[in-house]
């Protein structure tokens, strides 16, 4: 039996940001998708079925989405993809702690990635949808 992404997703329920939006809900519990990070949520449960990988714990340290990101974190910074120390984010994904140099080491080469790359894609993507 598969499971869908809806079912899959490890999100804790949210107020919308929106004031307007807000007001009208308060006293109620909120909506997954009103977090702030159910689009990101989406696209790991996403990227996890076109890659054939299990739904089902996509935010457990061991996933193979964490192990990927580690791995893809390690060759882009010259580590061991077991080096990186996890914390348990609030939106519960495990996200590797990074040093500053490390983050702005990772836009630079986003930013000079050829157009036609996958990284230059991401790039021309967080500059044609910022926010």
């Amino acid at each position: 039996m598969s499971i869908s992404r809806r079912s899959a997703l490890v999100l804790p329920a949210a107020l919308p940001l929106d004031a307007r939006e807000r007001a009208a809900r308060l006293g109620t519990s909120g909506s997954q998708r009103c977090h702030p990070c159910f689009s990101k949520h989406m696209a790991i449960l996403a990227a996890c079925r076109a890659r054939g990988w299990p739904l089902a714990g996509y935010a457990a340290p061991a996933h193979p989405y964490a192990l990927e990101l580690r791995r893809l974190l390690a060759r882009s910074l010259g580590r061991d993809p077991g080096d990186f120390q996890l914390v348990c984010d609030g939106c519960q994904l495990p996200t590797p702690l990074l040093q500053l140099e490390e983050i702005a080491g990772l836009y630079a080469q986003l930013a000079s990635a050829p157009a036609e790359s996958a990284e230059g894609a991401v790039f021309q993507g967080m500059c044609a949808h910022p926010g």
